[in-house]
């Protein structure tokens, strides 16, 4: 636990860069997409420490299963991401 929670400060870090840069993606055009990706962006440090709390409050509370899950939520948020803007 503690070397994924130390993995995902570091994340925690890539991702408010990215949410503070995220207004650049409307230098380009305004759509949909753009919107998504702006929201994408500025959700996804959220999620990293809804991650780290919900992964720490099943191990407090003995509740194993919850923690892969938690885990597991910004790898998917990232992997969809990828697919939906690659």
């Amino acid at each position: 636990m503690i070397v994924l929670t130390t993995g995902y400060a570091g994340l925690f870090g890539f991702a408010i860069l990215a949410a503070i840069m995220s207004p650049m993606v409307f230098d380009a055009a305004h759509g949909a997409r753009e919107w998504s990706a702006f929201f994408a962006f500025l959700l996804f440090p959220f999620l990293v420490l809804f991650s780290i709390g919900l992964a720490w409050y099943g191990y407090g509370s003995y509740r194993n299963r919850l923690i892969p899950i938690a885990l597991a939520l910004p790898l998917i948020y990232g992997a969809a991401f990828w697919l939906t803007f690659s």
